[in-house]
């Protein structure tokens, strides 16, 4: 058996991570920062890839744009499971920015219950770890050994923590998750998996 080697690449700077406020999580778009971002990664990548994988959300498939016009040839696929983590409930969050939901940020994390749902649209850290595992087992499954996964910080942070801590029980899981660093707009990780 041969090791795949996943790269898995945040977005570039959204409008709510420059600070924006914002209406719907999932079509935020990349800020001019955000696609200058992309395009600067894309041009610096020397790997080629056998698959494009992309979030469905729109920063993300905006990050992607210029490695599908670098790769015309390579497939692209929207994987549906890939979004970032959704725990406050999005009604709740229309029209904010981060630091006005800071408060409530800090609260669900305080509070670390993995089974907590907030609201309508908004997911228990169990079903984030369910996405994760879901996907990597897809990962695996693929033919491709080389497989670029454009995603967002929360998604990707728990890709590596349960690569690297598949045993901690769930509270402790979603602690270690809460103190690891998220990767920067358009870091990428290599992940090689057997």
């Amino acid at each position: 058996m041969y090791m795949k080697e996943i790269y898995l690449i945040r977005h570039g700077e959204s409008v709510g991570n420059a600070g924006k406020s914002t209406d719907d999580h999932r079509t935020m778009p990349l800020t001019e920062s955000g696609w200058e971002q992309a395009r600067t990664l894309a041009d610096r990548f020397t790997v080629l890839p056998e698959l494009i994988a992309v979030s469905p959300f729109t920063r993300a498939q905006q990050t992607s744009h210029p490695f599908q016009e670098k790769y015309p040839d390579v497939p692209v696929e929207t994987w549906a499971e890939t979004y970032e983590f959704t725990y406050l409930a999005p009604a709740t969050c229309r029209n904010t920015t981060a630091a006005e939901r800071l408060p409530r940020v800090t609260e669900y994390w305080e509070n670390c219950d993995p089974d907590y749902v907030d609201g309508d649209g908004a997911e228990s850290f169990k079903a984030l770890v369910g996405r994760v595992n879901r996907t990597m087992a897809k990962l695996r499954e693929r033919s491709e050994k080389r497989i670029f996964l454009f995603s967002h910080a929360m998604f990707i942070t728990c890709c590596i923590l349960l690569t690297k801590q598949p045993d901690l029980d769930w509270t402790n899981l979603m602690r270690v998750f809460r103190q690891m660093p998220l990767p920067k707009n358009t870091e990428f990780t290599r992940l090689d998996l057997d």
